[in-house]
């Protein structure tokens, strides 16, 4: 079993009668950063859905813990696809009454290694109401290496009915207690005009008068010949609008040359 102490600050999924995690379980989930870059580089795509976390120790009995270590109710149906797989801990995300799969904490090893003993334990009771394997959008090892756009690999996911997506090192052990995952989620876009360039490539927007710094997601063509970006139109992604009026963590998506006016 891997070793650590429970962490965290989830606040989903406690029972009605809530205890912690037993003394004798000791297991700090891998956590998620956001991801902003613009591609996926090497990484493994999965899909991210929208549930609660939910750690699933298999021993005499089986039990479910949220990320912080709190208890989480199981369906019968769960419990017994869950303790089919045959594994002492599983790594999912609870949605409703089905627990999604993603990993296997204690069996060590690559993220592969990982993955490929899932799939085969999952193999077996595919089928069974209450569990589901987590989908891979993107594996760079068996897509020539291709390094798919972060936006491009969003979209496809939302388009599938998730929530985003998640980036892991195929070849990494799995990090208890780390943010080793990058995730990134779709949030709202604008189409902004370009009014100025820094000297690095990044783009400067103009939102209702507020200058904003694009630089993350631009393309190396686009970096290379900012000054001929004034004037254009692009569409930012980003988390929220601070209370200046700005944009918190914007991202360049494209180019909207098929627009004359801003949102």
């Amino acid at each position: 079993m891997v070793g650590g102490v429970w962490k965290g600050f989830d606040r989903e999924g406690a029972t009605s009668n809530p205890s912690p995690m037993p003394a004798s379980i000791h297991f700090a989930p891998c956590l998620c950063r956001d991801h902003l870059e613009g591609d996926t580089g090497g990484a493994i795509v999965e899909a991210k859905l929208d549930g609660v976390r939910c750690i699933v120790h298999v021993g005499e009995t089986v039990q479910a813990f949220s990320r912080n270590g709190k208890p989480l109710a199981l369906s019968i149906d769960t419990e017994q696809a869950v303790r089919a797989l045959g594994h002492e801990m599983v790594d999912g995300e609870l949605v409703g009454e089905t627990l999604h799969v993603f990993d296997l904490p204690a069996f060590g090893g690559s993220w592969r290694l990982r993955r490929a003993a899932l799939t085969y334990a999952y193999a077996r009771i595919s089928g069974a109401p209450g569990i589901a394997l987590v989908p891979v959008l993107h594996d760079p090892a068996n897509e020539d290496g291709y390094p798919e756009d972060t936006n491009a690999a969003m979209r496809r996911a939302t388009s599938l009915g998730y929530e985003g997506i998640v980036l892991k090192d195929p070849e990494a052990e799995y990090a208890a207690g780390e943010r080793a995952w990058g995730k990134v989620k779709p949030e709202a876009t604008e189409d902004l005009r370009v009014v100025d360039c820094l000297a690095n490539g990044s783009l400067v927007v103009s939102r209702r008068g507020v200058r904003v710094i694009v630089g993350i997601g631009l393309p190396r063509a686009i970096r290379a010949s900012a000054v001929s970006m004034l004037g254009r139109l692009i569409e930012v992604r980003f988390q929220e609008v601070t209370a200046a009026g700005s944009l918190r963590h914007p991202i360049f998506v494209r180019v909207r040359d098929d627009k004359e006016e801003v949102n």
